[in-house]
């Protein structure tokens, strides 16, 4: 398919383009109480860039329509800002897959099977199932051909006990690897019923999932498009210590997890990247547009309907000596999306935490909230020894010191 659009270019005469396909396919399955939901869906469709007198025009099409869309990206193009040498992605011929290959072949009845082994284990109130299969396909005049399938399994489920409730989120290439968390849902909801408000100052550890909302508020800090226009607090900042010394943040694209690529989404081969080294700011993140000495292998796409942006694979965070102190566990928060990812500033409240002693629930704590600068956060912390993994995040758990808790 992707073949023909570029003989559909170059009978138009165009010299320099790039087509983005991309075909996914998502199986649903929510069930609250007894009120079932289920649903499959599959979008499908091309991403077309035009480069013409250094101008780089997007639009995007049904497939069977490209040649419109085409046409459309090479109007846009002459409307576009000058892109000093910029060019598509170099030769080369990638083919990969991530995943467990039965993700691809579950219908709903396979999800079913998911709810009734999570039920047999948890008193599941609210379950939530996805089996996605994304590929994408890119391919440009620079004789670059890319073919990446991708497949994932997410699960979102609660329990609730009297006025507890406790929560679990998984998303992975696999399919198991949420038992043992779901097997201890209930004890937490009775926990969580029992929960008081506290006050004070508190050390305070993020569960890996709420850790990765709290790192979206700072990555695109790190977007040279940022840096470019002046709108990050990371401009000039280049070597310099930021963050603690014990804090040390990677791009990490060959990591096994939900962000795994062998190619960005302009098919730039994508490559580990420190971002932050003891503390230091040690790369940005960069995409074609935005990139010089060959700086990039960043570029996102919320889809192919999207144009190119800057963002990262999979995050991965070095772990350190461990730490001993009591914290509050935050399991789940709300207002992560209010954050101010200029500044850095945020705030939160916490509905599902837990006061800890090492591995060890002392209690429950909830409608408590904080916040503060992500980057005055990352200034004072001690960094756990041992690796957790969420969607695409690896790392450790991250011990945030005298934190006010209201």
């Amino acid at each position: 398919m992707t073949f023909e659009g570029l003989m559909l270019m170059h009978s138009l005469g165009i010299k320099d383009g790039e087509l983005y396909y991309e075909n996914s396919k998502n199986v649903v399955l929510e069930i609250v109480e007894k009120k079932i939901k289920k649903e499959e869906n599959i979008t499908e469709g091309v991403g077309v860039r035009v480069c013409e007198n250094g101008r780089v025009g997007f639009s995007f099409s049904e497939k069977e329509k490209l040649a419109e869309g085409i046409v459309r990206a090479r109007k846009n193009a002459k409307l576009s800002r000058e892109i000093k040498n910029f060019s598509f992605a170099p030769k080369e011929t990638i083919r990969e897959e991530a995943g467990e290959k039965e993700i691809q072949d579950f219908r709903v009845e396979n999800l079913f099977e998911i709810y009734d082994k999570l039920k047999s284990v948890a008193n599941v109130h609210t379950v939530s199932i996805t089996a996605a299969t994304e590929q994408k396909i890119i391919e440009n005049t620079n004789t670059f051909f890319g073919d990446f399938k991708i497949r994932t399994l997410s699960l979102y489920a609660n329990v609730i006990h009297k006025t507890g409730m406790a929560t679990l989120v998984f998303d992975s290439l696999r399919t198991e690897g949420w038992e043992k968390e779901a097997g201890m849902l209930d004890e937490k909801a009775r926990i969580m019923d029992r929960a008081e408000h506290v006050k004070g100052r508190y050390n305070i550890v993020f569960s890996p999932h709420s850790f990765l909302s709290l790192l979206s508020i700072l990555i695109p800090s790190f977007s040279y498009e940022n840096i470019r226009k002046g709108v990050s607090i990371l401009k000039g900042k280049m070597g310099k210590r930021i963050f603690s010394e014990r804090l040390s943040v990677f791009v990490a694209p060959e990591l096994e997890l939900t962000g795994k690529e062998p190619f960005d989404d302009e098919g730039v081969v994508a490559k580990r990247k420190a971002l932050i080294e003891n503390g230091k700011i040690s790369d940005y993140l960069y995409n074609l547009e935005n990139s010089f000495k060959q700086k990039c292998g960043n570029c996102k796409r919320l889809d192919y309907s999207s144009p190119p942006t800057i963002g990262v694979s999979n995050v991965f965070v070095e772990k350190g000596d461990g730490f001993d102190e009591k914290y509050i566990y935050v399991e789940h928060a709300h207002g992560f999306h209010t954050a101010n990812t200029l500044t850095g500033e945020f705030g939160i409240k916490v509905s599902e935490g837990y006061l800890m002693d090492g591995e060890s629930i002392e209690k429950g704590v909830k409608n408590i909230s904080f916040g503060g600068n992500v980057f005055d956060f990352l200034k004072n912390v001690e960094v756990g020894n041992k690796y957790y993994s969420y969607s695409n995040f690896q790392g450790p758990l991250i011990l945030f010191k005298g934190v006010d808790v209201n």
